[in-house]
């Protein structure tokens, strides 16, 4: 093994030389890296805020809109958009250069803040007042597109309202017309004053029975009477009077002719039977042949107004069944008739605020503040682009500096060893 000895000022030396080496390449790089930044333009940003208002406020409509926010995020970075931009703005010439939607999509930035309404929208260009115009640029296109979305719901919702309310209409007016021609055939109302009058007369034809019916039972009974009246031996047309003499002037008067002269006592004494017309008798056999005379024809008045009782019954019947069907078909088909019609009236209801459903509903998206030109550059910033290409440059200096000596400590020649 051979020993060597290491002098401390050669390792000094070799420190510095490497330490120098190391500094001017690294100083070397930055001046470079500053020179070189000097090519790359300056980009100024400008921001626009937008805001969206809920056309109808609650707490739904804040909490789950119909278009989330997010979807603007997308909406204003499409390629369309993107590519209208560029060629209204002459993007595609310098010192721009941003020939493709992906090139501005990369200097362009929206964003939204959770639980808010508010949403804006970056631009990074080379030159402050044309990144404010096309800050500007894309916020009126993303108010115009949010119009464009409500007049197409508005749009598609009436005519997706048109084809339903078409078919509606035309079965309403056929439900219509069969109501109509419904109630001119049926004629209800005339039945209906048919079936009242003939209910009066019912009423009035019962009311005249339960009358007749009575007179029936008091006349039988009193025929009764009268015939147990009649059948006593004691009651006879004709009574027998028993008179005296002196009561009856014109009997004197005959006596007096015939015998002469009497006495009063005798006068007193003689009586005579005299017979009378019993006119209670007669009175009585006047009213009973009477009631015999009338009952026939009170039998056959109630025999007759209890047939027209039935047949009044059965006319009632049948035309209140025929009323009952009337009104039971004329039900249905009303009853087809108003939920057409309040069918109808939803959508056509519906139509008048289809403009007012999902999408204006939900937002109306509006320039809160535009952008404006703004001076301070936020790229590139050479201070940190030149200490970082310094760092680089020392680091991979150190690196290939420690490297080398590592590698030449441990490289050894046949000479060196012993064997």
């Amino acid at each position: 093994m051979v020993e060597r000895e290491i002098q401390l000022g050669s390792i000094f030396q070799v420190v510095w030389k490497r330490g120098r080496n190391i500094a001017m390449v690294a100083l070397t790089v930055m001046v470079l890296t500053a020179l070189l930044s000097l090519l790359i333009h300056n980009r100024y940003r400008s921001e626009v805020d937008l805001v969206m208002t809920k056309s109808k406020i609650g707490e739904r409509a804040m909490m789950y809109p119909a278009i989330p926010m997010k979807t603007y995020e997308g909406l204003l970075s499409s390629d369309a958009l993107l590519k209208a931009v560029i060629n209204e703005n002459g993007l595609d010439k310098s010192p721009f250069n941003l020939e493709y939607p992906r090139d501005l999509k990369d200097r362009m930035r929206v964003r939204y803040e959770e639980g808010t309404a508010r949403i804006q929208v970056s631009v990074e260009l080379e030159d402050p007042e044309k990144a404010a115009a096309v800050a500007n640029d894309v916020a009126k296109k993303a108010v115009k597109l949010n119009r464009d979305i409500i007049l197409a719901e508005t749009k598609n919702s009436r005519e997706l309202i048109d084809d339903q309310l078409k078919p509606i209409q035309l079965q309403t007016e056929i439900y219509r017309q069969n109501y109509e021609q419904a109630l001119v055939d049926n004629k209800k109302q005339l039945l209906a004053n048919k079936l009242d009058t003939d209910n009066t007369n019912l009423a009035v034809l019962r009311q005249q029975k339960e009358t007749l019916f009575h007179s029936l039972v008091e006349q039988r009974e009193k025929l009764k009477q009268y015939e147990l009246v009649f059948s006593a031996t004691d009651f006879t047309p004709q009574i027998d009077i028993t008179r005296t003499l002196s009561s009856d002037t014109v009997m004197q008067g005959a006596v007096k002719k015939e015998k002469g002269d009497l006495d009063v006592n005798d006068l007193g004494s003689i009586t005579f039977v005299e017979q009378s017309i019993n006119e209670v008798y007669q009175t009585m056999r006047q009213e009973y042949l009477s009631l015999k005379v009338n009952l026939p024809g009170l039998e056959a008045k109630y025999e007759s107004t209890t047939s027209r009782i039935a047949e009044l019954e059965q006319l009632v019947n049948e035309e209140q069944e025929k009323l009952s069907r009337m009104e039971v078909s004329e039900a249905e088909i009303k009853r087809k008739l108003d939920q057409s019609l309040e069918v109808l009236a939803g959508i056509e209801k519906n139509y008048e605020w289809a403009g007012t459903t999902v999408a204006s509903e939900r937002q109306d998206l509006d320039i809160a503040y535009p952008a404006i030109p703004d001076d301070k550059k936020v790229y590139p910033r050479r201070s940190l682009i030149v200490v970082l290409a310094g760092m680089i440059a020392f680091l991979i200096m150190f690196a290939y500096y420690l490297v080398s000596d590592l590698y030449g400590l441990v490289v050894t020649t046949p000479g060196d060893m012993d064997v």
